[in-house]
């Protein structure tokens, strides 16, 4: 089994190979790409996940995938976040000029 490199950063496909199954797995990397500084906000103010959560009225794998930028609050949330932390949204969000 090795890996087949589709895009450099961004997509690694496994194939497993059977005699009655074709697998096909895709792990999608977003390698030093951070989209938000919710975990930066967090520990700069003190602030547990787990309250943040529950402020938002979302899970803590929710909260925790969002921290992790696994995944991306929808704008919505975002901004509701940005309220619960009492900072503006520009603060949460990492500037791409500043990135490269």
């Amino acid at each position: 089994m090795s890996p087949v490199y589709r895009s450099r950063e961004q997509s690694l496909t496994f194939r497993i190979t059977d005699n009655k199954f074709h697998y096909i797995c895709t792990i999608l990397f977003v390698m030093n790409t951070q989209m938000n500084r919710i975990k930066e906000i967090l520990d700069e103010k003190g602030i547990k996940q787990t309250w943040l959560a529950e402020k938002l009225g979302k899970s803590f794998n929710m909260v925790n995938a969002y921290v992790q930028n696994r995944n991306q609050p929808p704008i919505e949330v975002l901004y509701k976040i940005a309220e619960i932390l009492q900072v503006s949204v520009k603060d949460l969000l990492v500037d791409s000029k500043e990135e490269k």
